[in-house]
């Protein structure tokens, strides 16, 4: 980002009064809180030198499960990064090249990234290999995407990456920002991404004519523009469910020369702009992120001998590992399943499973039943357990 955009984000984040004005990715693909993570060879040298553990810049670097130094694991010592750890699992050995890969240009570009001023080298590397022409300040954006795709087609060890690195117009929307001339901010992670896909890509060369035709709004013919026109008539009618962008992007050619020739009657014959309600609607959870968060919600009894532990909404998000805001956006999710709502309990259920547990362990140890033993076993107030029992007594015998 520029320096100007650096400063202002310096002073938000110091005086923490609003939130930051940062380049963020959508919902769970974002990576969160990685206090948890080490590395566990940065620990022993970290206890040995300092008497004390200590969390390193390398360890909080997004979407890294290796260690850049010593190329070891991360390991998980405290659950806040439950989440961060799930999202990694050992996959082929290309998708483990391209994570140690990732890892390590994310701790040089951490560690040297102002001075080696990483977002122009960016733009020089898109001219010199050819997607990006200086002269017209046109970029080859459906080569790119191409060529940028198949560069991850194999993955990464961290799911939410790979789904990163796989959208259809990521690099596009790397680009964009990259030239805008307000400076915008791009998000460390995609320019890592756009900067190694450069530095190994063969490039594109296209072929430009010396001469170029400078298109003439007067030479259109009636009769032309009438069969474009109903060109575009037939599409419309083939699909009717378009919006207007996705018009643009299928029929390019058709929609340009609409504009440059005909546009007042292109914008008659268009569909109606969308109107957002003010609510950004809930996108449906990639299959990866719902299988990591379905393996670490499933919901577990405990240990036979300790009482039900709780299950409310925060201690599963506090269990993940999850920020409120991401939290609530995944209980609104329409890909929400089952297990978030068998996981979470409410009070009286969490009640009734203590007592019942009490209840079932003091007969088996032959104790006597009573509501002070049972408030000492399941570890509830004496007042709950005989509010909860009277109640069932008065249920009971109203039936």
């Amino acid at each position: 980002m520029s320096e100007e955009r650096r400063r202002h984000l310096r002073a938000e984040l110091i005086a923490g009064t609003c939130r930051p004005g940062a380049p963020r990715f959508p919902g769970l693909l974002e990576s969160a809180n990685r206090y948890g993570l080490r590395c566990p060879e940065c620990q022993s040298i970290a206890v040995a030198t300092a008497g004390r553990d200590a969390s390193h810049l390398h360890e909080c670097l997004p979407y890294v499960g290796v260690c850049p130094i010593h190329r070891v694991p991360y390991r998980l010592v405290h659950p806040c990064s439950t989440y961060e750890a799930l999202c990694v699992t050992e996959g082929p050995n290309r998708a483990r090249q391209n994570s140690l890969t990732f890892g390590t240009r994310s701790w040089e570009l951490a560690r040297n990234g102002v001075e080696l001023d990483i977002r122009e080298r960016t733009i020089q590397l898109l001219t010199e290999r050819g997607y990006l022409n200086r002269e017209s300040n046109k970029l080859s954006v459906d080569k790119l995407c191409l060529d940028f795709s198949k560069m991850y087609s194999d993955g990464f060890e961290d799911c939410r990456l790979t789904e990163i690195a796989k959208g259809a117009e990521t690099a596009q929307r790397i680009c964009r920002a990259l030239r805008r001339k307000d400076g915008a901010a791009v998000h460390p992670v995609l320019l890592v991404l756009m900067h190694w896909f450069l530095e190994e890509s063969q490039g594109y060369q296209v072929a430009i004519t010396a001469a170029k035709v400078k298109h003439r709004v007067e030479k259109v013919t009636q009769s032309i523009r009438n069969a474009k026109r109903n060109e575009w008539r037939v599409f419309r009618l083939a699909n009717p469910e378009l919006s207007r962008t996705s018009l643009h992007r299928k029929k390019y050619l058709l929609w340009t020369w609409l504009h440059r020739n005909d546009n007042e009657w292109l914008c008659r014959n268009l569909p109606k702009p969308l109107v957002s309600c003010g609510k950004r609607m809930s996108e449906a959870l990639p299959p990866a992120i719902l299988d990591v968060l379905g393996k670490a919600c499933m919901a577990s009894s405990g240990r036979d001998d300790e009482p039900p532990p709780k299950r409310s909404a925060y201690q599963l998000r506090m269990r993940l590992g999850l920020s409120e805001s991401i939290f609530n956006q995944l209980r609104g999710s329409p890909s929400k399943v089952d297990w978030m709502d068998a996981e979470v309990r409410s009070r009286e259920e969490l009640v009734h499973e203590r007592i019942a547990w009490a209840i079932r362990k003091l007969r088996r140890q032959e104790e006597l039943v009573s509501n002070n033993s049972i408030a000492r076993i399941a570890k509830l107030r004496r007042k709950t357990v005989a509010d909860f029992i009277a109640a069932h007594a008065e249920l009971a015998k109203n039936k």
